[in-house]
């Protein structure tokens, strides 16, 4: 299983997207953690949590991205809008299967290569736009 651990390459250097990506990181290890130990209820935790989560984090980032005319604001959207898609989906897998390998697989891998991913890449092409609407 993949550890999942804030550091500050992720910085964006927007502090509100910045505590929030940090909050995702650390909630979507704890359900690294739960898988690890088996338990149910507090994948389901994590997992209801991360749905309502991200819809917030989502929103918020994208008004920033309003605010500052970001030029990829829609391809940044739909970006969102395909990893919201994935966790509802993610957690109806869980609500239906008896086995849990397939949650645990989606969480080590998916979740945590599109968190690391996206931040890396996208929210850091954000960040430095942004960064030159300020020089």
């Amino acid at each position: 299983m993949n550890s999942l651990k804030w550091n500050d390459e992720f910085e964006t250097g927007i502090e509100k997207i910045d505590n929030q990506h940090k909050e995702l990181f650390r909630r979507t290890q704890m359900a690294i953690d739960s898988l690890l130990k088996d338990d149910e209820d507090g994948i389901r935790d994590v997992l209801m949590f991360l749905n309502d989560y991200i819809v917030e984090h989502f929103n918020d980032e994208e008004e920033f991205q309003k605010e500052i005319s970001y030029p990829k604001y829609d391809e940044h959207k739909a970006k969102h809008e395909n990893l919201v898609h994935k966790v509802k989906e993610l957690i109806e897998e869980f609500k239906k299967s008896k086995d849990k390998s397939v949650v645990s697989i989606t969480i080590n891998t998916f979740l945590v290569d599109w968190l690391i991913n996206h931040i890396s890449q996208e929210d850091k092409g954000i960040a430095n736009y942004y960064k030159n609407l300020t020089k």
